[in-house]
């Protein structure tokens, strides 16, 4: 219920993802108004995709904190729920993004040692795709401190570095040689383009949330779905959390070994 002109983007990304990547998704808002719009795609009825009532909406507009906390069975609250209870493998939104965190936060939490979740988003560099560039954070926060920054910066280089691996396994010409490798890197700026990425994740949280522009096509929330499947199976979030603990058992070391000396 989040982007501009929904939720006619969302219920068509919807269907797509459905049709495409063979996953179920569950709709969530208001069911009349959903089924109404869901009745304009005859197809809906041979796809997985169901509807899960929510009696609210927070608005883009609204104040983050505000909106999250008196909005109790808002549509991202609803969300996020389902992810929390183990009924849905991740959440995804084209709404107000400080609301999203907010409610991501006090729903699903953060992994330990995240103080914050981070909100990452792809750039291209002057190395084009080989070397993709992650600005970490891009809206959720706006009053961050230097060991938030750190945390990111660990958070960013799990996402980077385990996606390109991927994509490098992946692509059989990777094997051969890097020259055969070029289309490995091409697979992997493409699927970080935002054209074809559709959102954006919040790192650091005990669950999948990914965050789209609020201007997101059917195309966009089509593949936000399809990140949000990929960043469940990846398990990127075990990841970071090993790095987190690896980092705070150095730095622990590194203390103790100070003070003996």
């Amino acid at each position: 219920m989040g982007s501009d002109r929904a939720p006619k983007p969302e219920i068509e990304g919807a269907l797509l993802a459905a049709r495409h990547y063979g996953v179920r998704v569950l709709l969530v808002g208001p069911e009349d108004r959903l089924r109404q719009e869901l009745a304009s795609h005859p197809s809906a009825q041979r796809l997985s995709v169901d509807v899960v009532n929510a009696t609210q909406v927070i608005g883009m507009h609204e104040k983050a904190v505000q909106a999250v906390r008196a909005k109790k069975d808002s549509s991202m609250h609803v969300g996020l729920r389902l992810v929390r209870d183990k009924l849905a493998v991740g959440f995804v939104t084209a709404g107000n993004t400080g609301a999203a965190m907010t409610a991501a936060k006090i729903v699903l939490g953060a992994l330990p040692g995240v103080d914050r979740p981070a909100l990452a988003n792809v750039f291209p560099t002057s190395a084009g795709k080989t070397k993709p560039s992650i600005l970490i954070d891009v809206g959720a926060n706006v009053d961050s401190k230097p060991h938030n920054l750190a945390q990111f910066a660990l958070m960013g280089e799990m996402s980077v570095s385990y996606l390109l691996k991927e994509s490098l396994n992946s692509t059989v010409t990777s094997q051969v040689g890097a020259l055969l490798a070029r289309k490995a890197f091409s697979n992997f700026g493409r699927r970080l383009d935002y054209s074809e990425y559709g959102g954006a994740p919040l790192l650091g949280l005990k669950g999948v949330a990914i965050v789209g522009h609020g201007r997101s096509n059917a195309n966009a929330i089509k593949n936000a779905i399809r990140v949000a499947k990929q960043y469940y199976e990846s398990g990127i979030n075990a990841r970071i959390e090993q790095e987190l603990n690896a980092a705070r058992t150095e730095a622990v070391t590194a203390s103790h070994s100070e003070e003996i000396a």
